[in-house]
């Protein structure tokens, strides 16, 4: 029995390293996917747990401060406040603010802007008239 499987692995020897090597590349993106799938489960995991905080978070501000605002007796009052409502007896105070008089300034007439070769000739003049004694 032993020579039989010793004898058809030298006959098929390259069938097997060909099959193995499939095998074994089959079996490695099964584990990648598998740790994939891992790190996501991990992340939703983490996910849903911050958004739990999130809910409870928002839970406890309701009932440890906002219900016992809305609770108190001066809440009513309060709430008219925050709405613009005005209570019999109270009257908005506006504020403004002088106006200053605005200076308006006048912008020069059209300045003339010279071509590029009015320049040039200009820069030049002055240039030799500066090195020129007799200019």
């Amino acid at each position: 029995m032993l020579s039989d499987i010793k004898s058809f692995i030298k006959l098929h020897a390259s069938y097997l390293k060909r099959g193995f090597l499939i095998f074994s590349g089959i079996f490695m993106l099964v584990a990648v996917q598998t740790y994939v799938n891992y790190t996501t489960i991990i992340e939703k995991t983490l996910q849903v747990q911050e958004q739990t905080k999130k809910v409870k978070d928002e839970i406890s501000y309701f009932n440890n401060f906002q219900l016992k605002y809305l609770n108190s007796s001066h809440a009513k009052r309060l709430l008219a406040h925050e709405n613009n409502i005005l209570e019999p007896g109270e009257a908005v105070i506006l504020f403004k603010a002088k106006k200053e008089p605005e200076s308006k300034e006048l912008l020069p007439a059209e300045t003339l802007q010279n071509t590029p070769r009015e320049e040039r000739k200009s820069f030049f003049s002055q240039k030799i008239s500066a090195i020129s004694p007799e200019g």
